[in-house]
Formats: C-alpha cells, structure tokens, sequence
C-alpha cells in the first residue's frame, strides 16, 4: 500500500513539473516567455453583507505569506487578521448599517513581494434607521414684544423642521439639520391684543416609513393696550368746569390720546382728541365744561395699534343748587 501512495506521488510530481516546464517555454504565436509563479492567492471578488448583518467570512486559499491593505471603509469595521499564511479564513466584523446608503471598502491582498495583487470589494446594504428623536425644550413662552428662543435637537440622523404656515411672525433660522443641533426661533413683536401660538414640527424618518415627530409648542403673550390714568380734576369756583390731569403708558406709540365724559359710568361717547404722536408716555390736561349740582363720570383714552384703552372713571361731584334726578327719591309723593 505504501508503495503505491509513493509511485502516485512522484507521478503526481512528475506531472506538475511538465506543466510548469511546458507553460515556461516561448510561445509559437506572440513570440515571448510566460512567466509562471510559484505564489498564488484566491479569493473572492466581491463580499455583500446585509444591512443588519454583523459579520461575514471570507475563505482566502494561498500557498504564501500574505497581507492586507484598507481602501475606504466604514465606522467599526474591523478584520480578524490583516495578514497570513497560507489557507486562512479572515472574518469581517461591523456594526448594523443604520444609514440611508450603501457602503463599501477595498481589500487588497498581497505576497510578500508585492507582485500577487487580488482586491475583494466589501458592500453593506444600505440600512432603515430606528429613528431617535428628543426635543428640549416642546413648549416655549415668549414676551409681548418679541425675543430670541432656542430648542435643542437631538437625533441619530437628519430631521427636518416646519413652522406652522399661518404663524409668519415665527421664524427658525434652519429648516433641516443632522443629528445633534440648535434650533433658534426670532419672534417678532405682537401687535394684537390677543395671545398667538405657532406649533413647529421636528421630523425624522427612514425609507420604510419609520417617521417620528416631536412638536414644539410657541407661545407669544399678548400685547397690552395702552394704559391711561386721571390723576386729578380740580373743579372752579363757578362750578361750570373741572380741570383734569391725566396721563398714559403704551408698548406702541399712541396715535392720538384724549378724553371723554358723562353722567353715567364708563362713558365712551362723544371722546374728545387732545393730541395725536403721543409717542409710549405722556402727561397731559384737558378742561370739559360741566353743570353745578351733578356727579361727572371722567375717562382718559388713547389709541395704538393693539387697540384703545381706557382708564378707570374718575368720579367728581360738582357742587351747586341745580336739582338733579337724584334728589327727590320719591317724586311722586
């Protein structure tokens, strides 16, 4: 039996040697040597990992001492060896492709000498992402006359950013980002008399439809109308005038400011301008004619864009003899 292993052996040698003889010898057609190499290295083109796979296993066959080189590349690949001999198998380890896009990288294998090159192309499948998405703060409040606000994103990929289209007055100086950002609102002043809000919507997702949102909640205070106030009102001695002061606070300029009086309580009608381009504060007077004997009910008024304010009555009794409804209690008897 050995005999036999010996007489396959040497016949197998024998045969290898004539074709290494014969492949060395010119050829007839293009009239050059064939150079033929002892070292060899076989591996495959091309290795294809799934987007949720973590490793693979590349089967190198060669009869030499090898290494490997890295052209390109992703965050966490990694190789169980960068180098050889021989039959070896090389495992390739990496991370869950939790990116929108394929990814790949370059491995050059190498002899010793440099003159075996065999380069494996590595891909990932493109990945769908879990999306994480935090938003700090969700609700913000915001002064009447407007101000400057910023809300942290955080992600493990790109989101976008929407203001509410009926909010103008509520502008983000981004409308996307990647990953971990700032996002600063400018508000402009309110100049209505009511509160407003705005709801920007944060957004994220992935090619499969895995979306989440988070929702931040403006809130701008409103704006207050201007605000008068009667400080005094001095009645002459004739008890046919009374001489009120008066003054006023506004955020907006007053377009005009002034007064108006009567008999009953909060009266409106009948205003009277004093002056206009009040600017935000002003003290100012006015006389109004009046009859002796009667309760005069006395308001301050001024105007800007939010609206028209009035100040609480100032209630002065003129003296006199003039009778008024007030004085006979039961006029019927």
């Amino acid at each position: 039996m050995n005999i036999l292993k010996n007489y396959l052996w040497l016949a197998a040698v024998l045969l290898s040697t004539a074709s290494v003889l014969s492949s060395c010898k010119k050829s007839e057609d293009i009239g050059e040597e064939i150079i033929v190499s002892s070292d060899y290295i076989v591996v495959d083109a091309n290795v294809n990992i799934g987007a949720t796979s973590t490793i693979a296993v590349m089967e190198v066959r060669a009869n030499c001492n090898w290494y490997i080189t890295i052209d390109g590349g992703w965050q966490g690949l990694q190789l169980s060896t960068l180098q050889g001999t021989n039959n070896e198998n090389v495992n390739i380890e990496t991370p869950r492709n939790q990116t929108q896009d394929e990814r790949s990288a370059v491995l050059t294998f190498k002899n010793e000498d440099g003159t075996i090159n065999r380069a494996v192309t590595v891909r990932q499948a493109a990945g769908d992402i879990d999306v994480e998405l935090a938003v700090d703060p969700v609700n913000i409040s915001v002064i009447a006359q407007g101000e400057e606000k910023t809300a942290k994103v955080t992600c493990n990929t790109e989101w976008t950013v929407a203001v509410d289209a009926n909010a103008p007055w509520c502008v983000a100086d981004k409308q996307k980002g990647v990953e971990t950002e700032v996002i600063k609102f400018t508000i402009q002043a309110n100049q209505t008399p009511n509160e407003r809000r705005a709801e920007v919507v944060i957004a994220s997702g992935n090619r499969t439809g895995n979306k989440k949102e988070q929702i931040i909640t403006i809130i701008q205070n409103a704006a207050p109308k201007p605000s008068p106030l009667v400080t005094s009102a001095v009645v002459n001695e004739a008890n046919n005038k009374i001489t009120v002061t008066a003054s006023f606070q506004s955020m907006y300029d007053v377009t005009d400011y002034g007064y108006c009086y009567g008999t009953k309580p909060q009266p409106t009608a009948d205003a009277t301008v004093v002056g206009t381009n009040g600017g935000t504060s002003k003290d100012f007077t006015f006389t109004i004619d009046v009859e002796d004997g009667r309760v005069y009910y006395i308001r301050a008024y001024a105007v800007s864009i939010v609206g028209t304010g009035y100040s609480e009555d100032y209630i002065v009794t003129v003296p006199g003899d003039t009778p008024n409804s007030g004085d006979n209690t039961s006029p019927n008897l």
